[in-house]
């Protein structure tokens, strides 16, 4: 693998050298130096790091931090989640366990934990890693359980963004419980923390997290002791008979006092001066022993020891329930980052390491070479023509990058195999070919020159022609491209030749026209304007009539014609509103049964909006009418007609036999109410939809005809009921007849009983009441009828029944 690495070196150095870049002209050579370690895997990339050596003496699964930012290949040649990112020892192939406490593609931001077997404090070899990242990787690379596996109990990042828990990234899942904190996730020491709220307990711990006859603990705290008294419980527990265990921060005069309590009021405790100490992050460290009976415990601060003191008591009890961050007093500002505890006494040489590499990360590490295997490939090319310099080259596809050209127009990439776009753009200018489309199996030269455009250009105006600036206008075609008029209405675009659309769009105006077909062959298009209709409202309410208040109308249609036609339903609050450009319009309601005054309000929009168009609904009104006649078409006057049975408002008929209605749209009903006519019908039902309906006629019965029965025609019922208060006979006098005449009711015996009329009687119906009918005896009685007009006389007879 080693020899196919210098071959590919030597090679593209000695034959391309001219198109290469110095920066990739030293990254080559060192990779061609660097050919003792092998390669893990078939990974595309990685980068030695060489680390500190540790302070004082060897350790063992050692997890050191390393941290990079701003790293173009972290930025390029990785996964958005870090996930292919992986460490080796320096031999290249022995893989460790890592942890990303953070990651961030875009900058080339990384925080990671690697765990080392053996870090050194005299063999540099020994804490030298490769890291290792490849895009085309898939599967998580990291084991954090096993970064923490040895000896620890919790490794708490305090990384949470929200939620009720602080995760134990050891395998033993001690997660923390949030109780109640200012902040999570703020900017802290090493990526977040946790900012802590006053008068309150951060968090509660887990209560396997300390052990009871050796251990550690350690945290990172940023303090400003800037108030008299203030005080910090940065761990505390109560223990179940009353001992008190916590270690304490507090300011006293221009002096820092640590305090640690190792059973309700015994402590020990060391004072600094806040000078150099204050508003800055500190590291405090603890470990004890249990031996013989008698317990020690050193208290480290930055890496350096401060003290011990030994007691007779053990100084972890397994029933303590602890809390991390409880404020005493008045809140300092404090945040939390990085706490973790061990059951193994950790070492002074151990502590020193752990703080010189946590404090300043990247003055700890030395980034090496970038260095490359042979499954990757290196593109380059020129860029010639009218202009060369600084121009930004782009692959997309199994990976994204971006190279500028150098003063000679010279780029070049070192790229994963995949597919790949490659194009190259700069504002006002054009390239040829305008891009590649690459399957990259091997390395390859691409080219491109670089060419003026012609340009497609125009105004946007409003109806009187002054330019309308800031309006939106796109251009459609082999380039799409989207601009914004100048303050004079202006807009062009860089074209090459071809067909292109164009289209101008501003919020409240339409365009017209609504796009533009252009081509391009060999020079400028130019003139290609719009003009912006401003779009404005018409709006107003819709009222149903009412006395005396009206009613809004809810949910009625609303139409708007004119130069252009569009419909919506006014709101529960009766209010409409259409946008139109300049324009003439109509505004109508449609509702059907129904009316508007006005019939529809006629709007001319010229620059500004249209309001009050308001419109009141009447329920519609139908006229029903028609006559009252007969068959020989005698009209009939004062006849009562009723309109769905309302007695309350009967019409007559006039002399021509009259009549008419208004009603509401539906369907009603028309009857005959109270006449002594008999009729061949006396209700009429209607539909009422339109503005009249005529002809809804009553026709008066005649009886039979009077060419079969003479000038008199008998019409009323031949059994009289004489317990009725009125007592009716009627008969038809055929159309021509027409002189006196007397009508009689004559008993059986041949004697008049009841005069009942003597006069005029003319052609058409008659009804005459017999008065007293109650005085009438039950019988059979003769109906006689005398036409005296006529030479001879004319008589006319019905028997009638009278019954009680």
């Amino acid at each position: 693998m080693e020899k196919n690495m210098i071959s590919f070196t030597y090679n593209i150095i000695k034959q391309k050298k001219k198109h290469l870049p110095r920066f990739i002209i030293i990254c080559l050579l060192s990779i061609s130096i660097n050919i003792s370690a092998a390669w893990y895997s078939d990974w595309g990339f990685r980068q030695s790091i060489s680390n500190s050596l540790s302070a004082g003496g060897d350790l063992t699964n050692f997890p050191i931090l390393v941290s990079i930012s701003n790293s173009q290949y972290l930025k390029y040649y990785t996964a958005a989640n870090g996930y292919d990112i992986l460490f080796t020892l320096s031999d290249g192939t022995t893989k460790l366990d890592h942890e990303i406490e953070f990651f961030n593609k875009t900058n080339g931001t990384l925080y990671v934990w690697v765990k080392i077997p053996l870090f050194s404090s005299s063999q540099t070899e020994s804490n030298c890693l490769y890291m290792y990242f490849d895009i085309r990787k898939t599967g998580n690379q990291q084991n954090t359980g096993s970064v923490w596996a040895n000896n620890y109990l919790t490794v708490q990042h305090f990384e949470e963004t929200a939620g009720a828990s602080i995760s134990d990234s050891s395998s033993n899942g001690y997660d923390g419980t949030v109780n109640s904190v200012e902040t999570l996730n703020t900017n802290a020491f090493i990526a977040s923390g946790a900012a802590l709220r006053n008068g309150s307990d951060g968090f509660i711990l887990n209560t396997n997290v300390f052990n009871t006859t050796n251990g550690s603990w350690s945290i990172w705290l940023y303090m400003n002791y800037t108030v008299e008294g203030t005080a910090l419980r940065i761990f505390c527990a109560n223990h179940s008979g009353a001992a008190n265990w916590e270690h304490r921060d507090y300011k006293s005069g221009a002096n820092w006092t640590r305090r640690f309590y190792y059973g309700n009021s015994t402590y020990l405790d060391t004072s600094f001066s806040l000078s150099g100490w204050d508003n800055k992050w500190n590291n405090i460290c603890y470990t004890w022993e249990y031996s013989g009976g008698t317990s020690t415990v050193n208290i480290y601060t930055n890496g350096i020891y401060k003290g011990n003191y030994t007691t007779a008591n053990q100084f972890i009890n397994a029933d303590l329930y602890w809390e991390l961050g409880h404020w005493q007093s008045v809140s300092p500002a404090c945040v939390m980052d990085e706490f973790n505890t061990a059951s193994a006494t950790r070492s002074a040489d151990w502590i020193a390491t752990a703080y010189s590499n946590q404090v300043t990360p990247q003055n700890f590490r030395t980034l090496g070479a970038f260095e490359t295997n042979n499954n990757v490939y290196y593109i380059y090319g020129t860029v010639s023509g009218i202009i060369s310099n600084n121009i930004a080259v782009s692959v997309n596809g199994t990976m994204s990058y971006t190279a500028n050209t150098d003063s000679s127009g010279n780029w070049s990439m070192i790229l994963p195999g995949g597919s790949y776009i490659i194009s190259i753009s700069s504002n006002g200018y054009f390239f040829s070919p305008s891009s590649y489309n690459i399957n990259l199996s091997s390395s390859g030269i691409y080219n491109f020159t670089s060419c003026n455009g012609y340009t497609v250009s125009g105004n946007v105006r409003n109806i009187n022609g002054a330019g309308i600036y800031n309006a939106a206008v796109s251009l459609n075609g082999p380039l799409n491209e989207t601009t914004v008029t100048d303050s004079s209405g202006y807009y062009f675009f860089t074209v090459t030749n071809s067909t292109y659309s164009v289209q101008a769009g501003l919020p409240g105006y339409t365009i017209n026209p609504s796009f533009r077909n252009i081509s391009v062959s060999g020079v400028n298009s130019t003139g290609n304007d719009f003009t912006a209709i401003g779009l404005h409202t018409i709006s107003g309410t819709i009222y149903l009539y009412n006395e005396p208040t009206n009613f809004i109308g809810k949910n009625v249609w609303v139409l708007m014609t004119g130069d252009s036609v569009s419909s919506n339903r006014c709101s529960a609050t009766g209010n409409y509103s259409f946008q139109a450009g300049y324009g003439m319009y109509a505004v109508t309601a449609l509702s059907n049964g129904y009316s508007s005054t006005p019939a529809y309000h006629s709007v001319r929009i010229l620059d500004s909006n249209v309001q009050n168009c308001d419109l009141v609904l009447f329920p519609a009104r139908c006229i029903l009418s028609g006559y009252v006649t007969d068959p020989f078409q005698k009209k009939y006057f004062n006849v009562e007609i009723l309109l769905d049975n309302n007695p309350l408002k009967p019409v007559f008929t006039d002399e021509t036999g009259y009549y008419s209605f208004s009603a509401k749209w539906g369907m009603h009903t028309i009857s005959i109410n109270n006449s002594p006519y008999r009729f061949l019908y006396n209700v009429s039902n209607v539909t009422a939809n339109t503005d009249k309906i005529t002809n809804i006629n009553f026709s008066v019965f005649t009886g039979p005809a009077y060419k079969e029965t003479g000038e008199i025609n008998f019409i009323s019922s031949r059994i009289i009921n004489a317990e009725n208060n009125r007592m009716q006979i009627s008969f038809y006098r055929d159309p021509g007849g027409y002189g006196q005449a007397e009508v009689a009711l004559i008993g059986l015996n041949g004697k008049i009983t009841r005069k009942i009329y003597n006069g005029i009687l003319d052609a058409g119906a008659h009804v005459f009441s017999i008065n007293e009918p109650k005085k009438l005896a039950s019988g059979v009685y003769i109906l006689q009828v005398v036409l005296k007009g006529t030479a001879p006389q004319k008589r006319y007879c019905q028997l009638i029944s009278v019954i009680r």
